[in-house]
């Protein structure tokens, strides 16, 4: 996957987010932002900021760590189930 760099913008980091499975609610008469996942606590964000702050950026990193883990462990399931056979 693309390395998430710091100093992302916030609107791609909105994007990358939901693109990873992390839900992006506005949070009411706040101005905020709240991105959460299942596995990770939850990130608020000011809205009006255009630089991801640095937690934002730790949770995308994370989750997407995760995903490729996953995806590692089960190609390498796979690979194994080829060679029982």
């Amino acid at each position: 996957m693309i390395p998430i760099e710091n100093g992302i913008d916030l609107r791609r980091a909105k994007k990358l987010a939901r693109e990873l499975g992390i839900q992006v609610e506005n949070v009411r008469r706040t101005g905020e932002v709240r991105f959460s996942h299942p596995d990770h606590p939850p990130v608020t964000h000011n809205n009006r900021k255009k630089v991801a702050s640095r937690p934002l950026v730790l949770l995308l990193r994370r989750v997407q760590s995760d995903i490729e883990a996953a995806n590692d462990n089960t190609a390498f399931d796979h690979d194994l189930d080829e060679g029982a056979a």
